[in-house]
């Protein structure tokens, strides 16, 4: 499915294949021989004639009972493709196609969506301050409020503001890791609608919290 959807814009980037690296070297732990047969997997996945949806369908025929592995494989989907800093029809048509085949409601999937195109919105807005500061400066102050609004609702999915200290919001997001654990006590007995509801704000916080720690170490 990565393969597919690195490719779908019509290029791969530099981005996609390090994003694709790290999860078989670090996250995967693959040994050597198997990293050498996933990246071989990928190239010829990348050119096969079989349809983004196969893979998709037999994906989650064999791991539909994990939810976990469902939302981060989602999850990682969203990160993979919006690394090249855009996000096109192409893209958001496999996307749709994989909500649909793991059958994740479609509001579900949005708040998935919400940190990667938060994200985005960071760049994109960034870039817009730089270069409107050079034009005028009624619409730089404009462009900086976008930009600030984004920053909030990014850390607001780890109950923080940007104005906290990475351990005030080390200690929010571990407080969220808690409630919000798939195997914590507490959800052992709740409903299946609850559960549901604790994995996204589980995944969807610990995504902003990396975005944040990465953020801070660039600046």
């Amino acid at each position: 499915m990565s393969a597919k959807l690195a490719k779908a814009d019509g290029r791969i980037c530099e981005n996609e294949i390090g994003l694709v690296s790290d999860l078989i070297s670090e996250q995967l732990k693959y040994s050597a021989k198997r990293k050498k047969e996933a990246k071989e997997v990928f190239k010829l996945a990348k050119d096969s004639r079989i349809p983004f949806e196969v893979h998709a369908h037999n994906f989650y025929s064999n791991f539909k009972s994990t939810n976990s592995l469902i939302f981060d494989t989602v999850d990682f989907l969203l990160e993979l493709a919006y690394s090249d800093s855009k996000f096109c029809d192409a893209e958001e048509r496999l996307l749709y196609s994989t909500v649909r085949i793991f059958e994740i409601d479609h509001l579900v999937f949005r708040k998935l969506q919400q940190p990667h195109h938060l994200c985005l919105a960071n760049q994109l807005n960034s870039t817009s301050v730089v270069k409107i500061n050079e034009v005028r400066s009624e619409t730089r102050y404009k462009t900086v409020e976008v930009f600030s609004k984004a920053v909030r609702d990014l850390y607001a999915l780890v109950d923080s503001d940007p104005s906290d200290s990475i351990e005030t919001i080390r200690v929010n997001y571990q407080r969220i890791m808690a409630e919000a654990r798939p195997s914590n006590l507490s959800l052992k007995n709740a409903s299946s609608e609850r559960a549901y509801q604790a994995q996204e704000r589980y995944v969807l916080a610990t995504k902003a919290y990396k975005q944040i720690l990465k953020d801070s170490k660039q600046s």
